[in-house]
């Protein structure tokens, strides 16, 4: 389209609407922030380092601070710890060459041991003159492997870390606590110049004579030094060109070959709150832009110097935008290896600023009091770019960018005049007509005059049975199309529309018939390809196609979805995109498919990938390298369909310096150059940005992966050694409830990074956890495993090599190789005694058995015995009881007294010797359970008596007194009178036969309590 000029008209709405557009490319700074809430222990950060594991250290007010991109770990004084940091005050942070930090506080100089994580403490010790000079450390420099110097209040010390000495140097050996003493800053150049700065200027020091020169900074006619208080040396750096830069309280100072030049403060913009201050603490060196930029750290903001030009680009705190520098008061600044400056503050915190060129260049729209957002793009035949702006109107731009016209949004129809419109569409026909697709609050097609600076409407006939057009049904154009034959094709929300060669500026209705059933469409996108085939994206169907676009009625053919799982209806097509290659493309609101004409299906593609699958796809391009490009409602993606290596399916976000994740549906446009347009949400006023696909670079830095923390059922487990430089755990068997946190040491958005675990022995491959950092283990059985992590950097390039810890889990003590040894000794034990029991009780048993038949054999014995007895008891009776017949009579008959006796004994024996046979049969009654007792009642003593006189004779014959006693002479009793003299037989039988001859037995009857008595032979 051709420029017009201005008219009154012109003037009057540019007069009305005064946009300011920043199409001149401004640098745009984009800051990071860590403070406190995010884990710093103080806001006030002196000094920074990056150790060669690739944490970032950070020198605070209130103790030291480690960071792995995530988590924050401070050592603080703990005064029961001798262990701990000496003091909380750090000023300072360097690195020795095993990878041990040396900690410079305001109590002494630190060393912390990287292995241990335990802190060497060395101080003043006035009887040691190889100690520190003073507690209070201000600046330590590296000059070797093993060499250090350190800056104190009271001079500056050379310390051996090799055999940790200190030599003490005074700049002012007269006066202790001169200012001059006052070490700050240490440079030792490439031409082997020593500088230190003080608290009272800059001197040269030679370490041959070990003494100090003044080396004056300016002109008498600025400071006058015989006033005896110099100038402060805050910092002193040497960048790639060795030009020895100096920041001094008010200036900033360039030294080369031997000149001094003073360069001047950095220009400020003074205002109520920023404090009119050039002290510079620091300087850092940046060739991310290909050449030599410092970046000069003020108590008065951020500087960007460009030496080749001279120039300052000064920085400074904006506290109301949250993408700004936070606070004018810095005190340090560290350039790390990925492109990025970490500052330190005095009150703020940590800012980080990504030093890479930002690809994403961003376009605020904007009037004196209204931010708008951009909702559709297009660039016409004459290069130039039309932009609707939301809610009011259309812009023009030419190719540089540059604003040259701006069109209010007016239309007139029956409805009258109508603004504040939402342009969603913009088209141009081969004819140079710029069409223009409005949503609300009719929606409708319109065609821009020039010349009236009018959008003119457009005839649409509505199909019966679509609602009527109004503020509650607007017509979408969705999109518009022109075939080979200069006839465009508009989608919309009520159907398919078609122009009749665009004569007289109407379109009528095109029906569309599926499996010969008119159906009514909500077409969201339309698509022509080479064949002049219609593509269509329902809303509801699907994906449509029809052979041609000629009929006025077109019947279409049904893409079908391969995945009926995934839906049980189409997914909501949003947008229909061909590549170079042919192939047709779908953004819908779960994810993208890819057409598959010859099986005419839409096949799913990346169902797996996170961070592309069940997305809401807006709109497709395609850059140079096959990539498709596509704005979501997760930020912008890139993704390589031909699964090459090389490419990585990655979002850009605003973690990316995108300025914002959501953008309108049809605000993505690329253009014949391949810059690719975004526009805001509506609303928003967030503007638009575009790029090239060729300046998003990706990051190949792979980063270190370490382990930040282990812990058993969930508490952190204390090692004796820091858990990355582990490399075995032992546990108990009770310990088997284990987690990892780990980290990858990205610090470019490492909210990105992922990560991937895998614990040999216990796990068959790789867990791919994205970006959660942590790997739980429960119920690990005892035993040897290998736990193995690895990461990626925010792009998703790996570090396959990772990091690992070998994992040890004992058995319980009941498990143990010698508690199975005694398991078996037990064993074998039980089984002996069982054994032993088993044959020991076999042969109590054979032994019973014998004892049984030996008993049997004594009893059949006895029995055999008992019956000889009884036998001959009754052949013994029968003899007895003829001779005492013939006794008894013979007694009767013989008068002679002596002879009456003899056979008065003989009877008595006799009639004994009967009682001995009476007793024998007793025994067999005895044993067969027949006797029974015979009791009468009988006078105890006189039967005693004469039982007695029967045993007279004996006791002659052995010359033995035979005596008879009792106090009583009656004791009546009643007895079985045969028991009673086998008793008496027995007891005098007994006493006979034991007592010698000339011995005496006597038998007394004692009477003892009621009813008993007793008989003592």
């Amino acid at each position: 389209m051709k420029d017009h000029g201005k008219s009154f008209w012109l003037l009057i709405l540019m007069a009305a609407f005064p946009f300011t557009l920043a199409f001149a490319q401004t640098e745009q700074f984009k800051f990071k922030h860590l403070t406190t809430r995010e884990g710093l222990p103080s806001n006030c950060v002196n000094s920074i380092l990056k150790d060669k594991d690739g944490f970032m250290w950070f020198a605070t007010d209130n103790g030291l601070a480690r960071f792995d991109g995530y988590i924050f770990k401070s050592y603080v004084n703990n005064s029961d710890d001798s262990t701990s940091v000496s003091g909380n005050t750090i000023n300072a942070i360097a690195e020795e060459s095993g990878g041990n930090l040396l900690i410079a506080t305001a109590s002494g100089l630190n060393r912390v041991d990287r292995v241990t994580g335990r802190f060497t403490h060395f101080l003043t010790e006035t009887v040691n003159p190889k100690s520190i000079s003073n507690d209070v450390v201000n600046v330590i420099y590296k000059a070797s492997d093993t060499i250090f110097w350190i800056g104190t209040n009271q001079g500056l010390n050379k310390f051996n870390s090799a055999t940790d000495e200190f030599i003490p140097y005074l700049i002012d050996p007269d006066t202790l606590s001169s200012p001059a003493n006052e070490v700050l800053s240490i440079l030792i150049d490439n031409k082997n110049t020593f500088w230190v700065g003080t608290y009272s200027g800059l001197y040269h020091f030679d370490q041959l004579t070990n003494k100090f020169t003044l080396f004056e900074l300016k002109p008498d006619w600025i400071y006058d030094y015989s006033k005896g208080w110099g100038e402060i040396i805050y910092c002193i750096f040497q960048d790639s060109y060795d030009n020895i830069w100096i920041g001094t309280h008010w200036y900033l100072f360039k030294y080369t070959n031997g000149n001094i030049k003073w360069i001047g403060p950095p220009k400020l913009i003074t205002t109520d709150s920023t404090p009119n201050s050039n002290a510079i603490k620091a300087i850092v060196e940046d060739k991310t832009y290909g050449k030599s930029i410092l970046w000069i750290a003020t108590q008065g903001g951020l500087n960007k110097y460009e030496p080749e030009k001279k120039k300052f680009n000064h920085i400074m705190s904006q506290p109301d935008n949250p993408d700004d520098l936070r606070s004018w008061y810095l005190t340090s600044l560290w350039n790390d290896d990925a492109g990025q400056i970490w500052i330190g503050t005095k009150n703020k915190g940590v800012e980080v600023l990504n030093l890479k060129p930002n690809p994403f260049i961003h376009h605020p729209l904007k009037s004196k009091i209204t931010l708008f957002s951009a909702s559709s793009f297009l660039f016409d035949s004459e290069e130039n770019l039309w932009v609707g702006v939301s809610d009011d109107g259309l812009m023009q731009i030419d190719q540089d960018l540059k604003f040259k016209d701006y069109y209010k949004f007016r239309r007139t129809d029956i409805t009258g005049i109508q603004d504040a419109c939402l342009i969603y569409y913009l088209f141009e026909d081969s004819k140079g007509n710029l069409w223009v697709g409005n949503r609300y609050p009719y929606g409708g097609l319109y065609i821009l005059n020039a010349d009236s600076r009018i959008f003119e409407p457009v005839v649409l006939d509505v199909k019966k049975g679509y609602p009527k057009i109004s503020a509650k049904h607007p017509i979408f154009i969705n999109s518009i199309r022109e075939n080979q034959d200069g006839e465009l094709w508009i989608a919309t929300n009520y159907g398919l529309y078609k122009s009749n060669n665009n004569k007289n500026r109407k379109f009528r209705y095109v029906s569309c018939e599926l499996n010969d059933t008119v159906i009514l469409t909500f077409v969201n996108d339309l698509f022509i390809d080479g064949q002049q085939n219609m593509w269509l994206a329902d809303d509801k169907i699907g994906l449509l196609v029809a052979d041609g676009t000629d009929d006025d009625t077109l019947k279409f053919l049904h893409y079908g979805f391969n995945d009926s799982q995934l839906f049980k209806t189409a997914p909501g097509i949003n947008c229909i995109f061909q590549d170079n290659h042919k192939s047709l493309w779908l953004g819908s609101s779960s994810g993208l498919y890819q057409v598959d004409r010859h099986l005419k299906k839409c096949v799913v593609v990346g169902k797996d990938d996170k961070l592309i699958s069940g997305v809401s796809i807006y709109k497709i391009a395609c850059d140079d390298h096959q990539n498709l490009w596509m704005n979501t409602n997760k930020g912008v993606v890139r993704f390589n369909p031909d699964g090459n290596s090389n490419y990585i399916t990655k979002v850009f976000t605003t973690a990316d310096r995108l300025v914002f994740n959501d953008s309108d549906e049809k605000a993505f446009y690329q253009s014949k150059g391949g810059r690719i347009f975004v526009g805001g949400k509506q609303g928003t006023g967030g503007g638009f940005y575009f790029f090239h696909s060729d300046s998003v670079k990706d990051n190949h830095s792979l980063p270190e992966v370490v382990l930040t923390d282990f812990r058993i059922k969930n508490e952190s487990y204390v090692l004796d050694t820091v858990i990355n430089c582990k490399r075995h755990i032992t546990l108990k068997h009770n310990q088997n409830f284990f987690s990892f946190e780990f980290a990858a040491l990205n610090f470019l958005n490492p909210e990105k990074n992922q990560y991937a675990y895998f614990l040999e022995g216990f796990e068959d491959d790789w867990s791919y956890s994205g970006n959660r950092r942590f790997a739980n283990y429960t119920g690990v059985l005892p035993g040897d495993y290998t736990f193995r992590v690895k990461g990626s950097n925010n792009d998703g390039y790996w570090n396959e090599e990772g990091t690992f810890v070998h994992i040890s889990i004992l058995p319980p003590v009941w498990k143990t190789w010698w508690a199975y040894i005694i398991y078996g000794l037990v064993v074998a034990a039980v089984i002996y005694s069982i054994l032993h029991y088993y044959l020991r009780r076999q042969r109590l048993l054979q032994n019973l058995a014998l004892e049984y038949i030996e008993t049997e054999k004594l009893k059949e014995l006895d029995s055999l015995k008992t019956k000889f007895f009884t036998n001959i008891s009754h052949e013994f009776r029968t003899p007895l009881t003829l001779i005492l017949g013939p006794v008894q009579q013979l007694l009767t008959k013989i008068n002679n007294q002596s002879d009456k006796q003899a056979l008065s004994m003989v009877l008595q024996n006799a009639r004994r010797l009967t009682d001995l046979v009476n007793q024998l049969l007793s025994l067999s009654k005895l044993e067969s359970g027949n006797m029974k007792l015979q009791c009468t009642e009988v006078n105890i003593i006189e039967f005693v008596s004469n039982y007695v006189q029967s045993f007279e004779s004996l006791a002659t014959q052995n010359k033995i007194s035979l005596n008879f006693l009792s106090d009583q002479k009656e004791i009546l009793a009643y007895i079985d009178k045969e028991k009673i003299s086998h008793v008496l037989n027995n007891l005098l039988s007994n006493a006979f036969k034991f007592t010698g001859e000339g011995g005496r037995v006597d038998v007394e009857v004692t009477p003892l309590p009621p009813y008993l008595c007793a008989i003592w032979p």
